[in-house]
């Protein structure tokens, strides 16, 4: 059964399909947690610099709704409250705005009672891993993010640095580590090709080395054979 004959099954039934990409077993989990991980490591140092207090897997239940925030920030001088989730893939648009927006509002409800924050602004940012795919599904569906994340990246990244008026934006952003990002598990690998080493014969070394000679390319005749003795046998000889 093909992918589109199975949406359509599902859609006549009115049930969701998500499909589980499987790769290497477990190695794809850490893979993802890695890239994931970096770019959180990133948001949490581009906060510090503009003079950010970050919290890190913000963690809430309130009235039975569990969950966590990928990085809660507070800017004291200006008293702005940050909600930020890290994003490396989109399968599920309509669930990553319904949950990112239950994130947002419990971790507000939450954030004066546990930390004593009370913002004077307010801001949710949605960070995605910039790369190909992603900006793809930004722009296959621009209307929807243009309504959802008004703001881009260059003004987020304005803004973080003067937090002075509510904002609710999406923001690019790219691990530039060294070896991060996916090159470092996969992708192709360059193959050199081995080279045949030829022995060297050392002037002093008594010891002679056959060398293979290339293959004629016909038969010719076999080379004489010297049969002279050399001087330390005839030294031996009676």
């Amino acid at each position: 059964m093909g992918l589109r004959t199975l949406r359509e099954v599902a859609a006549a039934l009115q049930v969701s399909l998500r499909l589980d990409a499987r790769w290497r077993g477990p190695e794809l989990a850490a893979l993802v947690d890695e890239r994931h991980s970096g770019i959180v490591e990133l948001v949490v140092r581009r906060l510090a610099e503009c003079g950010w207090r970050t919290v890190v897997e913000y963690t809430f239940n309130l009235s039975g709704e569990r969950g966590s925030v990928d990085v809660l920030a507070w800017h004291d001088p200006l008293r702005a409250l940050l909600v930020i989730e890290v994003k490396t893939s989109l399968l599920d648009l309509q669930e990553t705005l319904s949950t990112f927006d239950r994130k947002v509002r419990v971790a507000r409800a939450t954030a004066s009672s546990r930390l004593g924050w009370r913002p004077a602004a307010e801001a949710s940012v949605l960070v995605l891993a910039d790369d190909s795919a992603l900006r793809g599904a930004v722009s296959r569906r621009s209307s929807i993010f243009a309504t959802s994340f008004p703001a881009r990246t260059v003004e987020v990244r304005r803004w973080l640095a003067n937090p002075d008026r509510p904002l609710r934006g999406l923001w690019f952003l790219s691990d530039t580590r060294p070896g991060g990002g996916m090159g470092r598990h996969g992708g192709s690998r360059r193959v050199r090709r081995s080279r045949a080493v030829v022995p060297r014969l050392s002037p002093h070394s008594s010891e002679r080395h056959s060398v293979a000679a290339p293959a004629a390319l016909g038969p010719g005749p076999s080379p004489p054979v010297d049969s002279t003795p050399t001087a330390s046998a005839r030294e031996k000889w009676p």
